[in-house]
């Protein structure tokens, strides 16, 4: 198998200026280093854990789980036990009551054509070579392209969108077909007719190829001919039973349409036409899926993702509606999953973690509070050290001294997203999406919401908000641009548009400026594309009265950075969805010498 290209744990050095960070004169010819230090550790650093992947039970009760996050198939068993890590780059290969996995890279040569291994698994021997098999020409990558087999054919399935200036606009099905037992490939293309946003799942017989699609007008699974890849019939998932399908599995008794918390069951008719026979639905127990993660055995599901904020393997039995743990991993009190929500207070760095509040100090694990909601993404501290949580959702956290009070917001429906801290102790919230674009306020004091004003709907990716010192507001308008807003909404300033793409955004008192993550961006304030020089992340240090970037600070990690903290003193962290938070160290021995 080729060489692993991941890493998994890193400390990350960078060269930049002290300057740049701080604002303050260097002498001409000196040079000032800065450090990433890691603090926490990626709980997907343990070998028994997968995180979130895609999950194939063998009529045997082995349990094998392909993590996308780390380049392994992880095995365990039905009876509770972990088996082994194997090293694996590549795809899952569906089929009906079977599953293989194929490299995404040569590694042997069938005639004069590269060749790429495709493995069965065995129970006792792990992954094990079933042949090696030429590919169509399509772009192989493991987050693009969904796989399918049948006893004549291996399939690959990709999309390719339709775009212009205003984003997507259609799509076509790319299928590529590789014959088993020979050299010969061809591929088809099927028109969608509407705006697409993905499949999500494949799966094939030897008579049709099943493909799982979003598109604008719902969820369908298309109906292929396996011979010749034209289309037979299309279903409509109905969304009062299942929103967001995430996976097709065949088994001999049906075709299972999955999602995080429910399963549908079709028969397929002679002429492969699905009939819903049944659904379950298991959203009630506190038990939630990664996306796709649900495969049925027995009677019942075994499910990865978490049960009640605990990341494992689980079983549900439909019989009785209850949930039973196959494996838990047990982690290492500073391990960090998904800790997308930071926040810096003092020496104290708060990081979301599962269901936690974890607050670390000189990088150490120093206490924790569970009672969180998953999935929190934004964290922001007043000056009373009240420490308030928003999960896209509508309700806030708020936890101070400890306790864990949960708050939700009273009109109407909002998903919670973007939060400061004012000057005066209250929180502004900015939420995404929804029916609702109230900017809220929150008073701690009172435990009360106030609207604030109603925002048009930006199509940003992230809705950010912070709040200057004298009040007014700043909220990025679009990907690239940022606004200055009174309280009562009255636009005061317009930004430039940027060449980066604002992901996180807040204001510094210790900086005197607006202090924003960013990554590049590749559209000009007309539309017009462009490559930025760099594509890594960036600290900006922006204007907080212009809106002009007066620092651009590159980050040399490829690793997509997320969450953003500044402390009142300074310090900057900031957060990977590699698990992994950093604090932006200047070397204070270099600085020292500067002064």
């Amino acid at each position: 198998m080729p060489r692993c290209r991941h890493v998994l744990l890193a400390t990350v050095v960078l060269l930049v200026s002290v300057s740049a960070l701080l604002g303050t004169p260097v002498r001409a010819g000196a040079q000032e280093a800065a450090t990433l230090v890691p603090i926490g550790r990626d709980y997907l650093a343990q070998r028994d854990v997968s995180g979130p992947g895609e999950l194939y039970v063998a009529g045997d009760g082995s349990i094998w789980v392909k993590a996308s996050r780390k380049p392994y198939l992880l095995q365990y068993r039905l009876d509770g036990g972990f088996v082994k890590a194997h090293f694996f780059e590549g795809l899952m290969v569906s089929g009906k009551d079977q599953a293989f996995f194929l490299e995404t890279e040569p590694s042997q040569a069938v005639g004069d054509l590269p060749g790429f291994s495709l493995y069965a698994v065995d129970s006792e021997r792990g992954l094990v070579l079933d042949r090696a098999i030429t590919l169509p020409e399509l772009r192989l990558h493991y987050l693009t392209t969904l796989a399918a087999i049948n006893s004549q054919r291996l399939f690959l399935v990709q999309v390719d969108y339709e775009t212009d200036d205003e984003g997507v606009t259609g799509g076509t099905i790319r299928i590529g077909w590789s014959a088993l037992g020979s050299t010969l490939t061809g591929s088809a293309s099927i028109p969608a007719g509407e705006r697409i946003f993905g499949v999500y799942g494949c799966v094939a017989d030897d008579a049709n190829l099943y493909v799982l699609l979003w598109a604008d007008s719902g969820r369908y699974v298309y109906n292929i001919a396996a011979d010749s890849l034209t289309l037979q019939s299309k279903c409509q998932i109905p969304s009062h039973l299942l929103l967001n399908p995430s996976r097709l599995i065949l088994t001999a008794r049906g075709l299972y349409v999955v999602g995080d918390d429910r399963a549908l069951r079709f028969r397929v008719g002679r002429d492969g036409r699905l009939v819903l026979v049944e659904g379950t639905d298991f959203s009630g127990t506190g038990l939630k899926a990664y996306f796709g993660s649900v495969f049925p055995y027995r009677q019942g599901f075994v499910v990865l993702g978490t049960y009640k904020g605990a990341e494992g393997l689980y079983f549900y039995d439909s019989r009785r509606s209850h949930v039973e743990t196959i494996y838990k991993p047990v982690l290492p009190a500073d391990a960090l999953e998904r800790p997308w929500g930071i926040a810096a207070y003092g020496r104290r760095v708060l990081v979301a973690s599962g269901r936690s509040l974890k607050v670390f100090a000189n990088g150490l694990l120093r206490s924790q509070i569970s009672g969180l909601p998953e999935g929190v993404c934004r964290l922001a501290v007043n000056g009373d050290g009240i420490i308030a949580a928003t999960s896209n959702s509508s309700e806030l956290v708020i936890i101070r001294k400890g306790r864990v009070e949960r708050f939700a917001y009273p009109s109407h429906p909002l998903f919670l997203f973007g939060i400061a801290a004012a000057p005066d102790g209250t929180f502004v919230i900015r939420p995404r999406g929804g029916p609702g674009r109230s900017v809220v306020r929150f008073d701690p004091a009172t435990n009360t919401f106030t609207e604030l004003f109603e925002l048009p709907v930006t199509h940003v990716h992230s809705d950010e908000i912070a709040v200057l010192p004298d009040g007014n507001l700043v909220v990025n308008w679009t990907d690239n641009q940022l606004r200055i807003l009174s309280p009562a909404g009255e636009l005061l300033v317009e930004g430039p548009q940027y060449l980066y793409t604002i992901a996180a955004l807040s204001y510094s008192p210790f900086h005197k400026a607006l202090v924003a993550l960013a990554r590049p961006s590749f559209a000009s304030a007309n539309g017009v594309r462009l490559t930025s020089s760099s594509e890594k992340s960036a600290i900006l240090l922006i204007d907080p009265e212009s809106l002009e970037i007066s620092r651009a600070i590159h980050l040399p990690t490829d690793e997509q950075l997320i969450g953003l903290a500044i402390s009142p003193k300074g310090r900057i962290c900031v957060s990977s969805v590699t698990n992994t938070v950093y604090e932006i160290a200047v070397d204070t021995e270099i600085a020292e010498q500067e002064e």
